[in-house]
């Protein structure tokens, strides 16, 4: 077998690669450890400020509860300082370049979350440090953790939240420990999706906040919820039992299918509402625009249901007793556009007619005018055209069922525009006017 260069070089040199074995590391952590305190900062100089510098690894979000005003977040704080105490040479080592140590043995920065739902700080006893020789030290704390969240549902479910996670150095002040975000604010090649709310990942910012006297580190988080199931399983829903609810005026009053149709599809909409429940926000501050929309497609179907049954006392009134005038003119104007449909297709008809006949001069047109037009060579021809207003009855003539047929007509045509026109413009203006509130300080 023949050696490659890269082999035999590695092989010459092996007289100046020192061995990193069991002892070295006992040795050099022994060293390290002798008459350290863990509750006094690592610096030669306690004069000096303490700079932590933070880095957030994002895992993901797995739950978002408007009802409680929290987001959990699955994250890595990498934090890096320098500990003038833990530093070595190397090559009196046995060549070590890096040690681990437990955090119960040696400082770790005491960083807490500024807004957790239960106070929360980061860190165990079982984790490590990781220690380099000239003192920088390496600490990654990971956990889930649970953080309030001032939700802003007005327009729901079209709604985009700004949600924080707040740091702060848990009984150090200012002068004495202060974190700092040097880099990458936020690593997020590891999240994982949440299939409800997305995280906007170029959009994460922080801000300072030294108000208190300690320093503040506000990480903020842009999520936008996923409408689309929202659409698709209570808007649309509801628009449709609106629909139903306007077809109740197309059945014939004689029927007697009206009342119970519309007391159906109310309570379709009632059990509706029951099932979706625990998916509308509960939040008063403020309303959300879609629940008054809710609240106003119950109204229609309730409105529905009394008009229904308005006019079937309608329909089955008495003629004896007087019609006012209110409800002749809705008749009226309901036969009126369909007059006007029947005079435009019958309002010339020509016909032939010999005047020769003698029989046929005899005859009386009633309601119809006749016009002559003279030809020498052609019998003559006469145009009739239809004067007859029987389509518009006399006010005498009209009766309570015509009455109840004029007033179907009217509200099914205002019901159908009342249930989907404003709801069209509901969506849009909510899925438009919907937008990240503003930033706030603890929440």
């Amino acid at each position: 077998m023949i050696l490659s260069p890269q082999v035999l070089f590695i092989f010459s040199l092996s007289p100046f690669v020192a061995c990193q074995n069991y002892e070295n590391v006992s040795n050099l952590h022994d060293t390290l450890l002798q008459n350290y305190k863990t509750d006094i900062r690592p610096l030669n100089n306690q004069s000096e400020i303490m700079i932590i510098n933070l880095t957030l690894i994002l895992f993901g979000i797995p739950d978002v509860d408007q009802v409680r005003g929290a987001v959990s977040y699955i994250a890595q704080l990498q934090t890096e300082w320098f500990d003038d105490r833990m530093t070595w040479t190397p090559s009196d080592h046995g060549g070590i370049t890096d040690i681990l140590l437990l955090s119960q043995d040696v400082w770790t920065p005491p960083i807490a979350i500024g807004n957790p739902i239960k106070m929360t700080k980061l860190g165990e006893k079982w984790m490590q440090v990781t220690y380099l020789p000239d003192g920088h030290a390496i600490f990654a704390p990971g956990d889930v953790v649970e953080c309030s969240c001032s939700f802003y549902l007005k327009f729901w479910p079209f709604d985009k939240q700004l949600c924080q996670l707040s740091l702060f150095t848990f009984g150090y002040p200012i002068n004495k420990l202060t974190l700092n975000v040097p880099g990458v604010i936020a690593n997020t090649r590891f999240y994982s999706p949440n299939g409800e709310w997305a995280l906007d990942k170029n959009s994460i910012t922080f801000s300072y906040d030294y108000t208190y006297g300690i320093t503040i580190v506000r990480y903020y988080f842009r999520l936008t919820r996923q409408s689309l199931f929202y659409l698709f399983t209570i808007i649309l829903p509801i628009n449709a039992i609106g629909a139903l609810t306007s077809l109740v005026f197309l059945l014939p009053s004689a029927s007697g299918e009206r009342a119970s149709y519309s007391i159906t599809i109310l309570l379709a909409l009632a059990v509706f509402l029951t099932v979706i429940s625990e998916d509308l926000p509960k939040t008063s501050d403020p309303i959300p625009i879609m629940c008054v929309f809710i609240l106003f497609g119950v109204m229609i179907s309730v409105a529905g249901l009394v008009i229904v049954i308005f006019n079937l006392i309608l329909y089955h009134r008495d003629d004896k007793i007087p019609i006012s005038s209110g409800y002749r003119s809705i008749v009226m104007l309901t036969r009126t556009k369909l007059c006007r449909k029947r005079n435009n297709q019958d309002e010339v008809q020509p016909i032939s007619y010999n005047f020769n006949d003698k029989e046929n001069k005899k005859n009386s047109y009633k309601g119809n005018t006749i016009s002559r037009r003279n030809d020498k060579n052609l019998s003559p021809e006469v145009v009739v055209q239809n004067n007859d207003n029987s389509l518009d009855q006399p006010e005498a003539e009209i009766t309570w069922k015509d009455v109840s047929v004029a007033v179907d007509r009217v509200t099914i045509i205002v019901m159908l525009f009342v249930a989907h026109i404003p709801s069209v413009i509901i969506i849009i203006y909510v899925a438009a006017a919907s937008d990240f509130p503003p930033p706030t300080g603890f929440e």
